[in-house]
């Protein structure tokens, strides 16, 4: 990452560069030991959260530690922005509100028709179930809902 991230800034560019972690930017429990140097400091963490096998109101990784503490660690000194997210809406519905109290940042994606595993079904832009919900809890974030769905 280190040697990335320095071709990045060697060509002057000044923007945010997302830096993701091991298992498929899901694993944040080493991030910190081996984080790269932004000699611009304009550097935020991806991490990618799809549910774990063994409880899907959980994310990935939880059997090697805690990987929502390891986030709030990580926060400490780096913005952190939840880049990909399963399809999980018991997974999504505790990520989201850790997120909107803990201050880290979120995308959803992704915006093809793929049935189930996406957030529209259709080229009209119907939303599907997980669609419906991710709609829902944005609304209710953007009223100041209090704890959202």
């Amino acid at each position: 990452m280190q040697t990335m991230l320095e071709a990045v800034r060697s060509t002057q560019a000044s923007n945010v560069v997302l830096v993701g972690t091991m298992g498929w930017n899901g694993d944040l429990s080493q991030w910190l030991r081996n984080k790269p140097n932004d000699s611009i400091h304009q550097m935020a963490v991806a991490w990618h959260v799809y549910p774990w096998d063994s409880d899907e109101s959980k994310p990935a990784w939880t059997g090697i530690g805690d990987q929502y503490k390891f986030a709030a660690e990580i926060q400490k000194d780096y913005p952190l922005i939840i880049t990909e997210t399963g399809f999980s809406r018991a997974l999504a519905s505790s990520l989201f509100n850790w997120s909107d109290a803990s201050g880290a940042s979120y995308l959803v994606w992704n915006w093809n028709p793929w049935g189930a595993k996406g957030l529209i079904k259709n080229a009209d832009g119907d939303p599907t179930p997980y669609g419906e919900y991710i709609r829902s809890h944005f609304a209710c974030v953007a009223s100041a809902g209090g704890k959202c769905p």
